[in-house]
């Protein structure tokens, strides 16, 4: 057993990514029997959870911004010189920049999610040369290959031996079907008739997620399976502006998509278990980064195909023509052509459904953490 602390800006309930992975990660390291602790700077005014097994502390207050790192860091110096830890685990950009200062003994583990390899304050760091947070961790963790390439091509003075691949993992909560009757019920909730043949897609509504080329998708589905479909939009609205012209493009269209925004576990499983597919149409930025794409894992491993915009890491996830269909980012077009195929039975879909199950068993969390810390 190690004693195994994660510094962290996000944590539940705050419904961010990186508070997703610290809890699921964490949850993982208690499973095989790890002491963890988080240390949570601000939350973004959110009172952190403590999930089972272990302890959580608030070291400052607020919403992060760059102008109080100096502050963050004395309070994370503060806490580091009363204690000892195994391992130290920064799980986000801000994390790794205290972190690489900290005089610590045991394992420095940075972990890069993709759009801060790109971002503003590691190139700041990097025109500077004066502090490469990055050079001082132990081990550079990344939760893809795409995402370790990335890395090794920006900062080109991280050792490619102490730089590795580490694919996030799936609970096995998602394996589970929920049954019937939860279905149906939700469906009603939502007022989807039976019989519908529904498409949803899952992420945060901001521009990267391109969801107006799902839209667009739909859309152009001939009118024979166009009028069957319902195509559900599920996720935390990050850019109004962007919602905003997501709702125009709907009202100026005939198909039935419906903007629901964020839900629980439990409702999304359920849509993974009524759905016929799920679409996900990110696009390239110059600096945002589809790093990994674990919501497509988690909708495998209910049994669902996806259609996806062969985006960054996604190829990684999705198997083209095995457990679903990659086309090209922003192209609408090719996104409903490959949703006629599965709709007309021109693709293998009861294959494709076995196999996504199949190789979402792939990722595990467990898997994850053992590449993390080495053993």
């Amino acid at each position: 057993m190690s004693r195994i602390v994660i510094l962290t800006l996000e944590a539940r309930p705050y419904p961010g990514g990186i508070a997703t992975y610290v809890h699921d990660v964490a949850r993982a390291m208690v499973e095989q029997g790890h002491d963890v602790a988080l240390w949570v700077f601000g939350n973004y005014g959110e009172v952190p959870e403590a999930p089972g097994g272990m302890s959580v502390k608030l070291l400052t207050r607020g919403h992060f911004s760059v102008r109080r790192l100096p502050w963050m860091t004395i309070v994370a110096l503060r806490e580091a010189l009363r204690t000892q830890f195994d391992y130290w685990i920064a799980a986000d950009f801000a994390s790794i920049t205290i972190l690489g200062l900290l005089p610590v003994r045991g394992q420095k583990i940075g972990v890069l999610h993709g759009t801060e390899i790109r971002g503003a304050l590691f190139s700041l760091f990097n025109r500077l040369r004066l502090y490469r947070p990055l050079a001082r961790m132990d081990r550079v963790v990344a939760n893809s290959h795409f995402t370790r390439d990335l890395a090794l091509k920006h900062h080109p003075y991280l050792s490619e031996e102490k730089t590795i691949a580490a694919p996030l993992g799936v609970h096995a909560q998602w394996f589970v079907q929920p049954p019937d009757n939860a279905c149906k019920s939700i469906l009603a909730q939502l007022g989807i008739e039976r019989g519908r043949k529904i498409v949803v897609s899952v992420g945060r509504i901001e521009e990267r997620k391109g969801i107006e080329f799902g839209i667009g998708a739909v859309q152009l589905v001939p009118a024979r399976w166009r009028s069957k479909l319902t195509y559900l939009i599920v996720g935390r609205v990050v850019d109004p502006a962007y919602e905003q012209s997501l709702a125009q493009k709907i009202e100026a269209g005939d198909a039935d998509v419906r903007l629901i925004g964020p839900v629980s576990e439990e409702v999304l499983q359920a849509l993974y278990a009524s759905a016929f597919l799920m679409l996900h149409c990110s696009v390239p930025q110059p600096v945002s980064v589809e790093g990994f794409g674990l919501v497509l894992v988690e909708a495998a491993a209910n049994g669902l195909p996806i259609v996806a915009s062969d985006t960054d890491a996604i190829s990684e996830v999705v198997r083209d023509g095995v457990t679903g269909i990659l086309t090209p980012p922003g192209d609408s077009s090719a996104m409903s052509q490959a949703i006629v195929q599965l709709l007309d039975g021109d693709m293998p879909y009861a294959d494709m459904k076995v196999e996504a199950v199949t190789h979402a068993r792939c990722f595990t969390w467990k898997k994850h953490v053992v590449q993390m810390l080495g053993k």
